[in-house]
């Protein structure tokens, strides 16, 4: 059986386990409350998921017994008899050395990459390690030494050229290739027959950055694995992901006009903007690059690629004559068992291009890899969230402190003035959205701004809402608070933590209000950002993605009173694996989540005596994170640091009684919970 069928029986013996587990823990929880139901059942399907399960089991170890098993033997030039390319290099005695020193670090296997400690495309002499240990001189690869193999995987720029530069010490792992694992199936393999577990690398060339070539050689893996030859790419932030490009064609989104097709059978990519001569050459205008266009995309001045040999964006016209002039001839050129990927989001046009027994209808690999951040965009997002924080709590303290002094706040003016004070943060480049600065009755239109037509003073007897977000080079932020700089009546604090304390729990699920619970977020791209949401209703097509490690969303319950109030708190979370988890499921994989925005509630809002001890606790870990991180960036304004203080104090009530008001719909919403984290 091929590398991709025990995946693809591994993956669906899984999902299959976890589907029956799910129906099992339902039929129990129906029991236990006292539903009838036949005690049996749960025995059956209990049995018929074990039995799956061994299922999943033997498939992983016929897996890893499939790459256990690969060797150079395997490689064309390897075979008995064969003459070596006279650009062979032998690295017996090289690897050698390397794995003498093993024993001393307590490792069983080292990772080198091709780039340097700046995790350079090209690089010294000096740096050239992956070319010293195995004699590849491509721009780019990776290789892992273990005790008694070694394997290097590079992309399909350089297959040819690894197989004669190789010597039959390595086994070659040709990326974009079905049935290739990646290098973490690997090392994971043959990690479970040595016996010390650790793996090394260097901290300073073991980067994070991807290139744009390198999301081009995914994309044509993923291609090939729907046979298909030709992908269309419609959507901005798509096309600004995958070419590692951000501009301002577009308010709030660093986006610009585009269009962008990828040819898998002979490396054709093409990238079509307004004015591309002019673009290609000119000096960017941010000042954190001085790259232009033409050498990020490997592209001659003229936008083509005669004079490039490596991996190269033709750059053409924004215009649609040029766009379906080459749509035709994919149409005309592609073998009749290939098709052509499009996004169900695409336009008509494009759509009626491509005849419906040519044409592949589903989200393209670009918006999934986009949603799932690497180490280096998650970093950046967690970084931008505290810079936002600081800034929004330096204009609450101002804004709070001033009403209460009795100056006049418009919602304008607040909503510019916190543009301000998010400018003087680094890396700030603009508002991710529209401010929403509510007060009053406007906060009950869910995506209220203000107008010169609409705009009211900000009352100390109103509730305020305040949406707000902003866009760094290394992220993009979305928060929502919800402030009373006066004396909130009875009815306001209780309607709303009664609502919040009942229904929290199926908000999480998008149950119950006329708006999502959450929506993913960009790295610097879009603040509403597919293809995953946290919502009740599901698009026409099958848009939606499971909670994946990496994904960032929003999480954002509301309660909203026509010609009174509204009420909205928000927060970015970010999705990681679970470690403080009682049990582990054998092999399953189970996600949580983690809070990165922080600033502080409205203490005036919330009446502690109706939240749970659970509920108090997460509240209190949050504040005291809240003030460790953000309290020494504001220590030099007095105000700020004041203000913050004042909200972060421990809660030291105790509550017993709230588990059937709160918990009870945790219990239910459980069911709910167990597809989302369980999917991925």
């Amino acid at each position: 059986m091929s590398i991709s069928n025990l995946r693809l029986k591994r993956c669906l013996v899984f999902h299959g386990c976890c589907m029956f587990r799910e129906l099992a823990y339902l039929i129990i929880y129906l029991t236990i409350m006292g539903s009838v139901c036949h005690i049996g059942v749960v025995f059956v399907i209990a049995y018929s998921c074990i039995g799956i399960w061994h299922n999943y089991v033997e498939s992983t170890e016929i897996l890893d017994n499939v790459l256990q098993k690969m060797s150079p033997i395997d490689r064309p030039s390897c075979k008995p008899g064969v003459v070596p390319s006279s650009a062979r290099v032998f690295t017996t005695l090289r690897l050698q050395n390397l794995r003498r020193r093993f024993a001393k670090e307590d490792i069983e296997a080292y990772i080198i990459p091709s780039g340097d400690a700046h995790q350079s495309l090209f690089t010294s002499k000096y740096d050239a390690r992956l070319q010293f240990i195995s004699g590849f001189s491509g721009s780019a690869g990776r290789a892992v030494v273990f005790p008694d193999r070694a394997a290097l995987w590079t992309d399909g720029r350089y297959h040819l050229q690894a197989e004669n530069e190789l010597d039959c010490n390595w086994i070659l792992m040709k990326k974009g290739k079905v049935g290739v694992p990646t290098v973490e199936e690997y090392v994971i393999a043959i990690m479970k027959l040595l016996s010390r577990k650790q793996v090394g690398a260097s901290s300073f060339i073991t980067g994070n950055r991807k290139s744009w070539e390198d999301k081009i050689m995914d994309m044509h893996v993923a291609m090939e694995k729907k046979k298909v030859d030709v992908m269309i790419i419609t959507a901005l932030d798509e096309i600004a992901w995958l070419f590692n490009l951000r501009a301002t064609d577009v308010p709030f989104n660093p986006f610009f006009f585009s269009y962008a097709t990828v040819k898998r059978t002979n490396n054709e990519t093409r990238l079509y903007i307004i004015d591309h001569i002019r673009k290609l050459t000119e000096i960017p205008t941010d000042n954190e690059t001085t790259k232009t266009l033409s050498s990020q995309l490997n592209t001659g001045a003229d936008g083509l690629c005669s004079h490039s040999t490596e991996l190269c964006v033709q750059v053409k016209e924004y215009n649609n004559a040029q766009l379906f002039t080459d749509i035709d001839a994919y149409v005309t050129n592609i073998s009749s068992d290939n098709k052509i990927w499009i996004s169900p989001k695409c336009s008509q046009a494009i759509y009626s291009k491509i005849p419906e027994a040519k044409r592949y209808k589903a989200l393209t690999p670009v918006a999934v890899q986009k949603s799932q951040k690497n180490k280096v965009e998650t970093q950046g997002m967690i970084n931008s969230n505290i810079r936002d924080a600081v800034a929004l709590i330096k204009f609450a303290a101002k804004l709070e402190e001033e009403i209460k002094n009795g100056k006049k706040w418009t919602e304008m003016e607040a909503a510019d003035e916190l543009t301000r004070y998010r400018s003087k943060q680094m890396y700030y480049r603009s508002r991710s959205f529209e401010v929403i600065s509510a007060s009053g009755p406007n906060a009950a239109i869910i995506h209220y701004f203000p107008t010169n037509a609409t705009n009211r003073v900000i009352a100390p007897d109103d509730m305020y809402l305040l949406d707000s977000g902003g866009q760094y080079l290394d992220g993009t932020t979305d928060v929502t608070r919800t402030f009373h700089f006066g004396i909130p009546t009875q009815y306001e604090k209780v309607r709303r933590e009664i609502d919040a304390v009942a229904r929290r729990h199926l908000w999480d699920v998008g149950l119950r209000y006329r708006h999502g619970t959450g929506h993913g977020i960009g790295a610097y791209l879009s603040v509403h950002e597919g293809p995953g949401a946290i919502a009740y209703r599901r698009n026409e097509y099958d848009l939606d993605s499971p909670l994946k490690e990496n994904h960032f969303y929003s999480d954002e319950p509301g309660y909203y009173e026509a010609g009174k109030f509204g009420i909205r708190l928000e927060n970015i979370m970010y999705v990681k694996n679970a470690t403080d988890i009682e049990y582990y499921f054998p092999g399953a994989k189970f996600l949580e989540f983690e809070t990165i925005t922080l600033v502080p509630y409205e203490p005036k809002l919330i009446v502690y005596e109706l939240l749970t001890d659970l509920q108090i606790g997460w509240l209190n870990k949050y504040l005291k994170k809240t003030w460790t991180t953000i309290s020494p960036l504001v220590k030099n304004d007095n105000r700020a640091f004041k203000w913050l203080n004042e909200r972060v104090k421990t809660i030291t009530i105790t509550n017993t009684g709230s588990f059937f008001v709160a918990d009870i719909s945790v219990l239910i919403v459980t069911f709910y919970a167990i597809y989302y984290l369980l999917d991925s």
